[in-house]
């Protein structure tokens, strides 16, 4: 592979418009907030400013493979089990 076709690699943090992008707010106060609210951890650098790594953002929100790599872009995932829902569910219901 050339380096004309690597793809640029991914920021380790998240930017400050994925910031504002996830948290809903601009200022640095709110988002801190607004994470806090949603239990998430997080630090704040010099300039108050949340820090959230990518990878947490990503385990966080279910995108973290079984091995802890990021699914992100690979087209390789489980296909659903379609037959489930044909088969009749063994919960019983209460008498009517």
């Amino acid at each position: 592979m050339t380096s004309a076709n690597v793809p640029p690699p991914i920021p380790v943090f998240l930017s400050e418009e994925e910031l504002v992008e996830l948290t809903g707010y601009r200022r640095y106060s709110r988002q801190a907030a607004r994470l806090r609210n949603i239990g998430w951890t997080f630090i704040v650098n010099a300039a108050d400013r949340p820090i959230l790594s990518r990878a947490y953002v990503d385990q966080q929100l279910g995108l973290t493979g079984a091995h802890g790599a990021s699914d992100r872009g690979s087209y390789s995932r489980i296909p659903p089990n379609w037959a489930a829902l044909n088969t009749p569910s063994r919960v019983k219901r209460g008498a009517r």
